[in-house]
């Protein structure tokens, strides 16, 4: 693996900065938002919990679960990175959904999920790659922070075909 790939499979694990300290202040933080998750939806309505279950599993498929393979062929429709990464975004969000509609309506929007993903990451993958566009460059991240808004707008529509 070169330092390349090593560092966007684990973009924190090189430095000083890096520690055991560190790594359990980070999953401990983890924890405390799982938490906040938790006591939203026990305080909150029925869309507020599935919001914030949506938001959290999330931030675990996008980051935490998220494989090299995954991550390096985003732009690449022919290979099995795209499809495994959306299809445990689907799966996570199916599960959750069971819990708020019915079975064939948790399945049907677990499938357009898994559609939409794949197409908005491909999407973002290929204007990133023809532009060469670079962690170093401002649009960079415009186009990150817009791929994040509409997995985000992705969630929302779910909850209000269930909450309709």
């Amino acid at each position: 693996m070169t330092a390349k790939e090593n560092k966007l499979k684990y973009p924190f694990t090189e430095g000083p900065e890096h520690s055991s300290e560190n790594d359990m202040i980070f999953y401990a933080t983890v924890i405390s938002a799982f938490l906040v998750v938790l006591a939203l939806a026990a305080l909150g309505s029925g869309l507020i919990a599935l919001l914030g279950l949506l938001f959290f599993k999330h931030f675990l498929c996008d980051y935490l679960l998220q494989s090299q393979a995954m991550l390096r062929d985003k732009h690449d429709l022919r290979a099995s990175g795209p499809y495994l990464h959306s299809g445990l975004h689907a799966l996570s969000s199916g599960l959750i959904l069971l819990a708020f509609a019915p079975w064939w309506l948790a399945l049907a929007i677990a499938v357009a999920e898994f559609v939409l993903h794949v197409l908005l990451d491909w999407g973002k993958a290929q204007w990133v790659r023809r532009q060469t566009l670079t962690e170093t460059h401002p649009r960079y991240w415009h186009l990150f922070g817009l791929d994040q808004l509409f997995h985000t707008l992705t969630y929302v529509a779910m909850a209000a075909l269930v909450f309709r």
